[in-house]
């Protein structure tokens, strides 16, 4: 009875330790945002950088339209984490995927 209850305890810890992610409503994430932009994926390319452990993802965008404060910008970059490199794939949580 011992043996079970010390597995259950161990169950019951290892669950509340794991983190929890809870989506963020549109309009908090908006309110925040400097600029938002409607674009289209002109240009992606993954890189090593440092020691080379680490992947990173370059993204360009073309605007096609400013949907908050208007800006001037023809081209928004974004740099990722993470990536794939030949054989080589990182992912990482929360992720960003762009099409």
């Amino acid at each position: 009875m011992h043996r079970f209850s010390l597995i259950v305890a161990v169950l019951l810890a290892a669950v509340s330790t794991q983190a929890m992610i809870t989506p963020v409503p549109l309009d908090e994430r908006t309110e925040g945002a400097t600029q938002i932009v409607y674009a289209r994926l002109d240009y992606k390319r993954v890189y090593s950088a440092g020691s080379g452990q680490q992947l990173y993802t370059l993204y360009i965008f073309d605007v096609q339209a400013y949907l908050k404060s208007p800006g001037g910008q023809t081209q928004v970059a974004i740099i990722a984490d993470g990536g794939q490199l030949g054989n080589r794939l990182q992912i990482f949580t929360p992720a960003s995927y762009f099409t």
